[in-house]
């Protein structure tokens, strides 16, 4: 006699399964996120690095605070920025002349209309813009982790 599986532990078996799909989801959800922010970081590092360099080769026009006036996509490998994390194209650059003050942008969340990386040629501050994520606590943690910074407010924008 041939045993099958009767429609109860077809369910049962479907029910266990998305169970453990609801327990997984989440985690890979925040490892992708935590790789992200990762990444975001060595980029912000790479940018900061060349702005730094730059400004010592005295290859480039500086403000009167001593930083280049503008991020040249040619300093990078490829002659491109490098890419930003989460939009996954090379980032775009907003070059602000702020305040010496200014380290912060005052908008740490890129959008329509805002470019998703910001930099003060008045003082060389560079700081990358992440995604509003589900709380204001949660994305001012995702933009000092990505940045390695230490903003207390998300319209915090000098030290």
């Amino acid at each position: 006699m041939r045993r099958a599986f009767t429609l109860v532990e077809l369910m049962i078996i479907l029910a266990v399964l998305g169970i453990l799909a609801a327990i997984v989801v989440p985690y890979y959800s925040e490892s992708t996120d935590l790789a992200r922010i990762e990444t975001m970081a060595v980029n912000v590092s790479e940018v900061r690095l060349q702005i730094i360099a730059h400004a010592g080769k005295g290859d480039v026009d500086l403000s009167p605070g001593g930083s280049p006036k503008q991020v040249e996509s040619t300093w990078f490998r490829n002659n491109t920025f490098p890419e930003h994390a989460w939009t996954a194209r090379p980032m775009s650059i907003e070059v602000v002349n702020a305040a010496a003050d200014v380290v912060y942008p005052a908008v740490k969340v890129y959008g329509p209309g805002v470019s998703d990386s910001w930099y003060n040629a008045t003082n060389g501050a560079f700081c990358v813009r992440v995604p509003a994520m589900r709380t204001d606590a949660l994305t001012l943690e995702t933009f000092n982790n990505a940045n390695k910074v230490g903003a207390t407010t998300l319209n915090q924008t000098t030290n």
